[in-house]
């Protein structure tokens, strides 16, 4: 009996069939286990934070000078506001300034009526945040402060928080970021108590706990501090919508890490749709810094045997408790499905690992942060809120843009 041998190209297929597969376990692998890190950094984050951390005293000391920068696009209708709150902060030396950045309102005029420096930025093909701070720098480099204070229009600040900031900054020589947190709004339904609670484990819990552990944290974009000599060499005029975020890693990098002042407290407005868009925009967005600055992030920790860096290393893959719960349950579903179409039980099951730190941290942030906003019978809520969020990422992903109005504001 003659048997023939099979066709060399058929040999050759199923040898490339073989190696992509191979290839595919190695990637589903390696995102496993930076989703299983991500998870496993979060649940130590909330796990640490306390439900109610220590108010401390402010400290009896000489405070540095302080310029307050605002980066203002469109903002004549509630500019007024935050002016009023920050000059109620402020000492004799202290300054303000708005940049009205390509506004087609009366912003600048708002501002000046309100008591503060204006400076108008006009300039189409450099729109958004980070050419206004710049903008805003090379204008105080005239007369230049201790410390630079940048807070958004719109935000609002409590009591003695300018002071926290400011003497924070100048005692360590560090950026300082405060607790920014969202004010909530009478009568609201399930699915704003939802993205209330998803704020304050964000902006609250997640980096309380690295405080707690004496780590640093990820800059917010508004209630930031920086002292003159970072503020006026870094470069911020940058169109990157997760600018702030980059700018705290960066700081990192050169040796000082960001810190969490949770005395020193900024309230926002709760965010329209375009506010929304542009934050979902931000964190698909994270997606990129992670690539950029995880391997250096973990480089320099393991030269430095920096643990701090570590920790932020682990704190940027997580760009949000819902997207890392998203990403978490595609791989878990995706992980059996592979199995069955190729046969192979590893490295498939490895899908469930992110799982169980996963529900800790979860479970931690409700009780510290949910239960008094969003009780147990309406949890069911969150399956059309993630399903909502789907829907934002999508549009991020397709390039639907914020309203002309808002484009140029990059809120945090």
């Amino acid at each position: 009996m003659i048997v023939s041998k099979p066709p060399p190209c058929n040999r050759a297929g199923g040898t490339m069939m073989a190696l992509l597969l191979v290839a595919l376990q190695a990637v589903f692998v390696v995102l496993v286990l930076v989703l299983t890190l991500a998870a496993c950094a979060l649940a130590l984050q909330l796990i640490a934070a306390p439900r109610t951390p220590a108010r401390h005293a402010l400290p009896a000391c000489e405070r540095p000078s302080v310029a307050v920068l605002v980066p203002a696009h469109d903002e004549a209708a509630r500019i007024g506001a935050t002016l009023a709150s920050v000059r109620a902060q402020l000492h004799g030396g202290d300054r303000l300034l708005v940049v009205a950045d390509n506004c087609r309102d009366d912003t600048a005029l708002a501002a000046c009526l309100a008591g503060a420096e204006v400076l108008v930025h006009s300039d189409a093909s450099r729109p958004g945040k980070g050419y206004a701070l710049a903008a805003g720098v090379h204008h105080l480099a005239q007369a230049p402060p201790q410390v630079v204070l940048a807070i958004d229009a719109g935000c609002l600040l409590e009591a003695d928080a300018i002071d926290w900031l400011a003497n924070t900054c100048a005692a360590t020589r560090r950026p300082v970021q405060a607790a920014c947190l969202p004010r909530p709004r009478d009568g609201d339904g399930a699915a704003h108590q939802l993205a209330h609670w998803a704020s304050l484990t964000e902006h609250w819990l997640r980096p309380l706990g690295w405080r707690r552990l004496g780590m640093g944290c990820t800059l917010a974009g508004s209630g930031v501090a920086l002292p003159w000599p970072l503020a006026s060499t870094w470069p911020l005029a940058n169109p990157h919508c997760a600018l702030d975020l980059a700018l705290g890693l960066d700081f990192a990098l050169a040796g000082a890490a960001p810190l969490f002042c949770a005395d020193a407290v900024v309230t926002t407005a709760w965010p329209d749709d375009d506010a929304v868009l542009r934050h979902t925009r931000r964190e698909l967005a994270q997606l990129a810094l992670i690539v950029h600055y995880g391997p250096r992030l973990l480089q320099r920790a393991l030269l430095r045997r920096d643990v701090s860096l570590l920790t932020l290393a682990a704190d940027l893959c997580v760009p949000s408790v819902c997207l890392l719960l998203m990403l978490a349950l595609l791989a878990l579903g995706a992980g059996p499905l592979a199995w069955v179409s190729s046969g192979a039980a590893l490295p498939w099951a490895l899908a469930a690992m992110p799982a169980l730190p996963l529900a800790a941290a979860l479970l931690s942030a409700w009780r510290k942060a949910g239960v008094t906003i969003l009780p147990a019978q309406r949890l069911g809520h969150a399956v059309p809120y993630v399903l909502n969020k789907i829907a934002l990422y999508v549009r991020a992903l397709l390039g639907a843009r914020p309203a002309p109005a808002a484009r140029a504001r990059d809120a945090p």
